[in-house]
């Protein structure tokens, strides 16, 4: 697999933090990076697809009023409003 190069900026403490986990896994500072920002950008891109589906079944009137969702919290957890 080709890779490219990416050069970035980092707080001092950041980089103190990446030195300390390469070391504990041996592994480089590029695989360590690596890694976090699969994890990252695999997380995120989930996360802002979920709120625009949410988002999208609101605005088709798919919603649930706040009253409704209090009245089944407390129903759950035998407290009432």
């Amino acid at each position: 697999m080709s890779k490219t190069v990416l050069t970035v900026h980092l707080d001092p403490q950041v980089q103190l933090a990446l030195d300390a986990l390469a070391a504990m896994l041996d592994q480089s500072h590029s695989w360590v990076i690596e890694q976090a920002l699969q994890d990252y950008t695999q997380h995120h891109a989930w996360q802002v697809h979920a709120i625009k589906e949410g988002l999208a079944s609101l605005n088709q009137g798919h919603g649930i009023p706040h009253a409704a969702v209090q009245k089944r919290l407390s129903d759950k957890i035998g407290t009432s409003s």
